[in-house]
């Protein structure tokens, strides 16, 4: 990390994992999307009940994730404190990793201690609990940290190259986008860097082998216990069907106005002026040069193609451009280096537009919440989520008005534990028709839909697909070996549409049920006995 002494970094670094880690907790605790953040709680739930990912439900995106909250489950039981302390910690680690990398590539502490505070207010503020889209963009970065590490080495250690293929399978088992385009980045980043470092010590491609062989054989394995078609089906054809469909003007024309951000710009013209004269030798700082430069470009690429081809927040995946920022403003030092004190001005330049992009992002979006649509929450009447269950302790309980608008008393905590109460006093198990699924871990009842949210041709096969057939046959299997004997149904439809009439089994079994229990938007439908196999 340069020449400043080692207590000085330690300082540093205690001082930006406190302050990440303390954003998220500053809005993890606001509010309630059911959609967004019931996916990796329902993931780590299912996991800690021993269900088998692919096999046993559909996933798509956020096995990684879900795997770590299983862990923390498990460690220190269920409860929305050691699931906001997920999104802290990957946050603080995060930003400390920012911190290291860019002081080893400054050789100075300052301009890294700025960037690393800013990605700590980028990644996981907007969102405040875990979700698949950062930890994609978290490990995605890292590659590029890694690459930057091993530039800079004069002998790079075999352990960088090892790490790649663990870090980039981490980063896909998150979620495909963006983590297909900075894997494939960082794949010809591998090949151009190996071949220009001057002292690449003769084992790099080993390493590299064998981290390969640390992602396939443990993969090979699990493919054995989950079945090769329905892991295909979940990590390639649903994501990559959803990728080709909206790979049209109609789709991304809507979106082009989400880059229009004054730290990417900023970003973006820095890259543009520095892209000529470097890498024209091979000595150690032209190869930093030219890794910085790959890399903050991948970077900005990566945050474009997410803010296009996906519908979630552009934010969710501008975790990493303060890094591509602090990168730009290196470059911008070295490419003006014979103007003296105005190549610092013009570095900070950068800074300063990323900045103001962080400080828009956390006071307009983190901080009121809007990237989960509770920008127009009712603060005011939000109780204790403990009122819902003691494991919610500390959730201020309030949810998107589109959640609330067909009735008044869902946005308030009581018909939750109204359902809750019902779902634990009556044997068997259930299956919800709805989006917050954290209500199977709350209810202590095994997830029995067999994917992990309601997202038709994401999250599952849509109506047209011919995998369909396969996914109703999977639901007509988990009603049965699930002990289900009652649906629930959250109001007219999830938040993407979908309705428990949409799935054949469920279908059949509602046509031949009579006994309803309404308990607030909800409806606690009795099922026959046997309706889903006949």
């Amino acid at each position: 990390m340069g020449a400043t002494r080692p207590g000085f970094h330690l300082a540093a670094i205690a001082i930006v994992a406190a302050a990440a880690a303390a954003l998220v907790g500053s809005v993890g605790f606001k509010g309630f999307m059911p959609l967004d953040q019931s996916i990796v709680w329902e993931g780590g739930w299912r996991l800690l009940g021993s269900q088998v990912p692919y096999r046993d439900f559909l996933l798509p995106a956020g096995l990684v994730p879900s795997a770590i909250q299983a862990a923390i489950f498990a460690a220190a039981g269920v409860s929305w404190t050691g699931y906001v302390a997920h999104a802290a910690a990957a946050n603080a680690a995060f930003a400390v990793l920012v911190y290291a990398t860019l002081a080893r590539v400054f050789g100075r502490p300052g301009p890294p201690f700025f960037y690393a505070l800013l990605s700590g207010a980028a990644l996981y503020p907007p969102m405040g609990t875990p979700y698949p889209d950062q930890h994609a963009v978290m490990f995605g970065a890292l590659l590029f940290m890694i690459l930057l590490w091993a530039a800079g080495a004069r002998r790079p250690s075999p352990l960088c190259w090892f790490l790649l293929p663990i870090v980039a399978a981490l980063a896909y088992l998150s979620k495909p986008m963006p983590s297909v385009w900075m894997i494939a980045c960082a794949g010809v980043m591998v090949v151009r860097i190996a071949t220009r470092l001057p002292h690449a010590p003769r084992t790099s491609p080993l390493a590299l082998a064998l981290g390969v062989l640390a992602v396939l054989l443990p993969g090979v394995a699990a493919l054995g216990a989950t079945g090769v078609a329905d892991a295909w089906l979940s990590l390639v054809t649903l994501p990559g069907e959803t990728g080709q469909a909206r790979l049209s003007w109609a789709w991304i024309a809507p979106r082009l106005h989400d880059i229009a951000k004054p730290g990417l710009v900023a970003v973006v013209i820095a890259l543009v002026f520095c892209w000529r004269g470097l890498m024209k030798s091979i000595d150690r700082l032209a190869i930093v040069c030219w890794a910085a430069r790959a890399s903050a470009t991948s970077l900005v690429l990566g945050a474009v193609l997410y803010a296009w081809l996906t519908d979630n927040s552009p934010w969710f995946g501008f975790g990493a451009l303060p890094l591509a920022a602090g990168l730009a403003h290196f470059l911008v030092e070295q490419r003006f280096h014979r103007f003296g004190r105005l190549r610092h001005q013009l570095a900070w330049a950068v800074g300063g537009m990323m900045a103001i992009q962080v400080a828009v992002l956390h006071l307009d979006t983190s901080m009121t919440r809007a990237a989960n649509e509770l920008r127009r929450a009712d603060w005011r009447a939000a109780g204790d989520g403990r009122v819902v269950d003691p494991r919610l302790a500390g959730l201020r309980w309030a949810l998107p008005p589109m959640v609330a608008r067909d009735l008044a008393a869902e946005d308030r905590p009581q018909p939750y534990r109204d359902l809750l109460n019902v779902l634990r006093g009556r044997d068997g198990n259930f299956v919800l028709i709805g989006d917050a699924t954290i209500l199977y871990a709350l209810a202590g009842k095994p997830s029995a839909f067999p994917a992990l949210w309601f997202h038709p041709g994401l999250a599952y096969p849509g109506k047209d697909d011919p995998a369909r057939a396969r996914f109703e046959a999977m639901i007509a299997r988990d009603l049965a070996r699930r002990d289900v004997r009652r649906v629930v149904i959250d109001g007219d439809h999830t938040w993407t549409g979908a309705r428990a009439t949409d799935f054949a089994p469920l279908a059949a079994c509602l046509r031949e049920a009579s006994a309803i229990t309404p308990v607030g938007r909800f409806r606690v439908v009795e099922l026959p006995p046997g309706c889903a196999t006949r």
